[in-house]
C-alpha cells in the first residue's frame, strides 16, 4: 500500500475545494457552465494520473488513431481534425480512466468520499423536489408516468425550465453508478433513508432502460445461487411490479419493446420492426460486411458515423451544423435522424434513437482501437474493484451504450470517475 497523504474534512483544504468546484461545475444546469468542467477535469484529474503500466496499449491506440486521422483527412480535409478533437474530448473521461493506473498525488479518505457523495445526493434531491413542486404548482402534473420523467433531472437542468433534453438521463445514469458505489463500498454505514430517496427519484425520472439495465447488471454481477443473487432477482420483480402499478404506460412500453427485440432474434431483417434504431443497426451490419477490413483497422473516422460529436457538428439534433455530413454518415445515420426529428414525442424515446455509443465507437475508432479500449476499461475496473463490482459497472455501462451516447455524456462519467479515483488507494475496493 502506498502512503499518500490523506485529507480529512469536507471543506478544509485547497484540494477538497478543487474537487467540490469540479463536481459542481460538471453538474451545473447550464451547458455553458458545465463546459468549464473540461478544464477542471484536466487540471484536477489528468495531471495527477499515472499511465506507466498501460504504455503498450496506449501506443497502439494512439498509433492507429493517428493513422485513421491522417487517412480520413484526405477525404474530409481539415474538418477531420475538428471532428477528431471533439470526438476525443467527449470520450476523454472514459478514455483517461481506462488507460490510467493510479494517482500520483494525494488521496481523500473513505470518510471524506462517503460524506461527499451523501452531500451530493442531498443537493440532487433538493433540485428534484424543487422541480416537482414547480410542476405541481404550475398545474402540469398528470401523474407519475412517462411524461413525469422529464421533470426529475437533479441539478442537470434548471428547475424553472422544462425542456426535452438529456438532463434526466444524465441524472439517472450518474445516480445509479454512485448509488451502487455508495452501497457496495460503505455497506454497514450507508444512510438508508437517503438511498431510498435517490432510488425513488431514479424511478420517477422514468429513464426506463437505465433502471432495467441496472437491475440486469445486478443479476449478472451476482450470478451465483446465494443471498445476493436472490436479492438481485427480487429487485427485478419489484422493479417490474412498481412499473406495472405506478407507471402503467411505461410498463406497457417495456412489454411491447421486449416483444419487438425478441422478434428480431434469428432474422436480421426483422430489425426494421423496432423502428429507426433497428434500421440503423441493420444498415451498420450491411456496411460492416462491405467495409470489413476498413472497419477492423482505421474505422470510418472520428466524428464520421453516429457519435454524439458527429451529430452535433453537422446539426443532426436540430441545431445549426458547422461541418458537412460525411459520406458514411449520409448513407446511414443522417437521413434516419432527419426522419426521427419529425416524429411525435412518443416515438422519439431512447429506444428509437438511430444511434448508440457501442456501434458509434466501433465504427469511428475501428475494431483494433475499440477492443483495446474495452479491454483496458475492463482491466482497470478489475484492478480497482472486486470481481462482482467490476462486472456490474462494466455490464451497466456497456448495456447503456447500446441505447444512447452514455459514454460520450462527459459530465456523468467525469463526476463518477473523479470520485472513485480520488478515494484512498488500497488493494481493491469491495
Amino acid at each position: 500500500m502506498n502512503s499518500y497523504p490523506i485529507k480529512h474534512g469536507l471543506f478544509v483544504n485547497k484540494r477538497s475545494l478543487y474537487l467540490i468546484a469540479t463536481v459542481g461545475v460538471l453538474s451545473a444546469p447550464s451547458q455553458m457552465i458545465s463546459l468549464l468542467g473540461v478544464l477542471f477535469f484536466i487540471l484536477f484529474v489528468m495531471k495527477d494520473l499515472s499511465f506507466g503500466e498501460r504504455k503498450f496499449s496506449i501506443y497502439i491506440f494512439i498509433s492507429v488513431s493517428v493513422i485513421s486521422l491522417v487517412f480520413h483527412s484526405f477525404y474530409t480535409g481539415v474538418s477531420q481534425f475538428v471532428k477528431s478533437f471533439v470526438f476525443f474530448l467527449f470520450i476523454s473521461p472514459f478514455l483517461v480512466y481506462s488507460f490510467s493506473v493510479n494517482r500520483r498525488g494525494e488521496y481523500f479518505s473513505e470518510d471524506f468520499i462517503k460524506r461527499f457523495i451523501e452531500v451530493y445526493f442531498i443537493i440532487q434531491a433538493l433540485f428534484c423536489f424543487l422541480s416537482i413542486l414547480i410542476t405541481v404548482a404550475a398545474g402540469r402534473f398528470t401523474g407519475f408516468d412517462t411524461d413525469f420523467g422529464d421533470v426529475v433531472a437533479g441539478s442537470f437542468r434548471n428547475p424553472l425550465v422544462l425542456t426535452q433534453d438529456t438532463a434526466n438521463k444524465s441524472f439517472s445514469f450518474l445516480t445509479i453508478l454512485l448509488l451502487y458505489y455508495y452501497i457496495s463500498q460503505f455497506r454497514q454505514s450507508v444512510n438508508v433513508v437517503l438511498v431510498l430517496v435517490m432510488v425513488g427519484l431514479v424511478f420517477l425520472a422514468s429513464v426506463t432502460h437505465l433502471t432495467l439495465f441496472a437491475v440486469l447488471a445486478l443479476c449478472i454481477s451476482k450470478f451465483k445461487l446465494n443471498k445476493y443473487f436472490l436479492f438481485a432477482v427480487l429487485s427485478a420483480f419489484l422493479t417490474l411490479f412498481l412499473y406495472k402499478y405506478l407507471q402503467p404506460v411505461n410498463f406497457r412500453l417495456i412489454n411491447e419493446r421486449l416483444e419487438l427485440v425478441l422478434s428480431t432474434l434469428g432474422n436480421l431483417e426483422n430489425l426494421y420492426l423496432i423502428g429507426d434504431k433497428g434500421e440503423y443497426l441493420y444498415n451498420f451490419i450491411i456496411t460492416s460486411k462491405d467495409e470489413f477490413f476498413r472497419l477492423l483497422t482505421v474505422g470510418f473516422g472520428h466524428g464520421n458515423y453516429s457519435s454524439r460529436a458527429s451529430i452535433l457538428l453537422v446539426g443532426g439534433f436540430g441545431s445549426s451544423g458547422i461541418l458537412d455530413v460525411s459520406k458514411e454518415m449520409m448513407s446511414n445515420t443522417y437521413p434516419l435522424l432527419q426522419e426521427f426529428l419529425t416524429k411525435p414525442l412518443w416515438q422519439r424515446g431512447a429506444f428509437y434513437f438511430p444511434y448508440n455509443d457501442f456501434v458509434s465507437l466501433l465504427a469511428e475508432l475501428g475494431g483494433v482501437c475499440f477492443f483495446i479500449l474495452l479491454f483496458s476499461f475492463a482491466r482497470r475496473l478489475i484492478g480497482m474493484f472486486s470481481n462482482r463490482d467490476a462486472v456490474f459497472y462494466f455490464s451497466f455501462i456497456i448495456l447503456a451504450s447500446l441505447v444512447d451516447h452514455y459514454i460520450e455524456y462527459f459530465a456523468p462519467l467525469a463526476v463518477f470517475f473523479i470520485l472513485i479515483i480520488s478515494r484512498k488507494k488500497c488493494e481493491k475496493f469491495g
